[in-house]
């Protein structure tokens, strides 16, 4: 644990929407804001003292996570930005707690072996709400590799700033489509086009709120797909396209799908309007 017990502090009662792009580069143009939750830090225990409620730990390496994941005990929240990759992964995958809520890993390099690890261990954290990979260097197989274990219990599902294109999002979104209770769905950043957009369009659950695809290669025909889906969501509020593939006729068009349930509101971005 000598690693660990270089940090100052373990935080406490993590914020609910900690992004992996937030954490990374300061980058909060537009994606979720963090909702701000009572935070406490006290100073790094005893590897038996773990007993928390959440840890968030910067610069991790492999040997400092097989340290950490033999004594998370009844830890609710894990936030790692770190510094590992398939070997910590591994090693902290079969460790993590049953009634896990958040677990976030960003700025990691992790690879087959890896994520296959955290996949096989994925299902049976039936408390897990929200799962965020960021800057992790996953792409289409990794993606696929992890995306019929996702919980379904997932209320915030980040997979930002990867190398995940359409045959990885196709994967990812037939899960998604199960996740009765997803609200929250990150994709910025990552290689999807109009295809992957299209194919998303038609396994988006009814219980989402917050769609962000920032960043990414989608056009007209994805903008379209899209839109029409959304028009048909209950409680759709927010969808994020920033800097996305799209023209002012594509976004005309896109408009005339979604029949003034969501408007612009800054460019890139449509919120329902404040009537609703």
């Amino acid at each position: 644990m000598n690693k660990l017990k270089t940090s100052t502090a373990i935080i406490l009662t993590l914020t609910a929407l900690c992004l992996g792009s937030q954490l990374i580069a300061g980058q909060l143009d537009q994606e979720p804001a963090p909702v701000p939750v009572p935070v406490v830090a006290v100073p790094i225990p005893e590897p038996e003292q773990i007993h928390v409620e959440g840890i968030f730990l910067r610069d991790i390496d492999d040997v400092a996570i097989a340290d950490l994941a033999q004594n998370l005990h009844d830890v609710k929240d894990i936030a790692i930005i770190g510094n590992f990759g398939d070997v910590g992964l591994i090693n902290l995958s079969p460790n993590l707690p049953n009634n896990l809520n958040s677990l976030q890993l960003n700025v990691n390099h992790f690879g087959i072996q890896g994520l296959t690890a955290l996949a096989q261990n994925l299902p049976r954290l039936i408390a897990l709400t929200q799962l965020q990979l960021s800057v992790d260097n996953i792409d289409d197989d990794g993606a696929a590799i992890l995306a019929p274990n996702l919980p379904l219990s997932l209320n915030i599902f980040g997979i930002t700033h990867n190398n995940i294109g359409d045959a990885g999002l196709e994967a990812l979104s037939d899960r998604i489509a199960q996740m009765d209770n997803l609200k929250i769905l990150i994709l910025n950043n990552n290689q999807i086009s109009d295809h992957g957009a299209s194919y998303l369009a038609d396994h988006l659950p009814n219980s989402l709120e917050h769609l962000y695809l920032a960043r990414t290669n989608i056009g007209r025909d994805g903008l379209v797909a899209l839109g029409g889906k959304l028009f048909l969501l209950p409680n759709i509020r927010l969808v994020n396209l920033i800097n996305a593939q799209f023209n002012d006729e594509d976004k005309a068009a896109f408009n005339a799908t979604i029949q003034g349930k969501l408007v612009e509101t800054m460019a890139g971005v449509w919120s329902r309007p404040q009537a609703d």
